[in-house]
C-alpha cells in the first residue's frame, strides 16, 4: 500500500480548481476529479475525489483523507462542514 502522501505528487494538473463559486481563489492548490475504480459488477465505476493542500506546509504536512456520505448525503458538505482546523 503506497503512503497517501504520495496522491498529492501525483495530482492531475487538469484536475486543479482555480476558482470556488463565491469564494474565488483558493488559498491552496485545491483538486478535484474522479478516480477510476473497480469492475467487479463489469461496470466501471468512479470515484470523485477533492485534494486540497495544507495551508501551512503542504511539502511536510501529513495528507488526511476524509471519507463520508451515503444515499442522500455528500462527502463534500461533511468536510467542509464538520472539519475542524
Amino acid at each position: 500500500m503506497l503512503p497517501l502522501s504520495l496522491f498529492g505528487l501525483a495530482a492531475v494538473p487538469a484536475d486543479e480548481v482555480d476558482s470556488l463559486p463565491g469564494f474565488g481563489a483558493p488559498p491552496t492548490k485545491h483538486y478535484s476529479g474522479y478516480l477510476p475504480v473497480g469492475n467487479l459488477s463489469q461496470s466501471p465505476g468512479l470515484l470523485h475525489y477533492w485534494l486540497q493542500e495544507s495551508e501551512n506546509d503542504p511539502a511536510n504536512d501529513p495528507t488526511v483523507l476524509w471519507l463520508n456520505g451515503g444515499p442522500g448525503a455528500s462527502g463534500i458538505i461533511g468536510m467542509l462542514t464538520e472539519s475542524s482546523r
